[in-house]
């Protein structure tokens, strides 16, 4: 498995489908990268790609990895311990001008609208933590998630 790999393929599929339209990509760190739509298409472009991590995601994996749906490893205590395949978790924020001082609220957002996604443990799909978002907040997860 090359899971050291999985933050660059993020960074491709980010550049890929989100790059333009006016919308910014950026990368925090680590696994972690946000996204600032302006385009009206933001939800298609997160549901693409999802997919599309998905579907490359498997090339990281042996066939009896793909079989079983996960690895067994040890975990940070040594114990060994069973890990789902990658997958992708995008949380949606829509900032209030009105109600937002400053980019420290904004920042906030972003951080419990990426929690939510990373706390289940289904495939993914996507649904705005709060309703018509235009800020998306993208986490690698060691696991599927199911933004609800």
């Amino acid at each position: 498995m090359k899971v050291n790999t999985s933050p660059l393929l993020q960074g491709e599929l980010l550049n890929h489908h989100a790059q333009g339209k006016n919308n910014f990509v950026g990368h925090i760190g680590g696994d972690d990268f946000v996204v600032i739509f302006r385009s009206a298409d933001w939800r298609e472009c997160c549901e693409r790609i999802i997919c599309e991590f998905d579907a490359q995601v498997r090339a990281f994996y042996s066939s009896q990895d793909l079989q079983c749906e996960g690895i067994e490893a040890l975990d940070r205590n040594g114990s060994p311990t069973f890990y789902p395949l990658l997958g992708l978790a995008i949380g949606v924020v829509h900032p209030d001008a009105s109600r937002c001082d400053s980019h420290n609220e904004v920042a906030e957002l972003a951080t419990q609208a990426k929690k939510k996604p990373k706390r289940c443990r289904t495939v993914g799909c996507l649904s705005p933590a709060v309703a018509d978002g235009t800020t998306v907040s993208i986490r690698l997860a060691d696991h599927r998630v199911l933004l609800a």
